[in-house]
């Protein structure tokens, strides 16, 4: 009875010690993405392209894949221009994951108003990213969006 005591204990340790360093690893990255969003409310793309590495890729919620800085480049230069106001986010990290030293998978919900046309849109989504580290600092490699429905709307 004493050893399965003590073997729960160790466990529930251990459990507590994975948790505890699971929210520091979300607390980190919510930090990252306060930063992100923060450098592109001081200066739109040219502000944040500084974070994607030359090869990052990004995969709208259309399927649409953009490719390399130069691509993406063009995309975000056309959707500055298109914003009547600077678009207003909110974002929460869910998870996220060191796969490797430098390498991280993290996952955030959070949504996006803007008005293009006069028309004022609200999009809902979820988002994930593969960041890796190059000179100690997480630069975004990969990211992928996925627009979630408003009630009542159909895909």
């Amino acid at each position: 009875m004493k050893t399965l005591k003590m073997t729960f204990t160790v466990m529930a340790m251990l459990f507590t010690l994975i948790m505890n360093a699971q929210k520091d690893l979300n607390t980190e990255f919510q930090n990252y993405l306060n930063e992100v969003y923060g450098a592109f409310n001081q200066g739109g793309w040219e502000k944040l392209k500084a974070y994607y590495t030359p090869t990052a890729t990004e995969v709208d919620p259309d399927g649409t894949i953009t490719s390399g800085l130069i691509q993406l480049d063009a995309y975000y230069q056309n959707f500055d221009v298109t914003m009547e106001s600077k678009p207003k986010f909110t974002y929460l990290v869910k998870n996220s994951k060191l796969i490797g030293e430098d390498v991280a998978l993290i996952v955030w919900s959070g949504t996006v108003e803007f008005t293009v046309n006069g028309e004022t849109l609200k999009n809902k989504g979820t988002t994930s990213a593969v960041l890796v580290k190059k000179e100690g600092k997480w630069m975004i490699e990969q990211t992928q969006i996925t627009t979630v429905p408003s009630e009542g709307e159909k895909y």
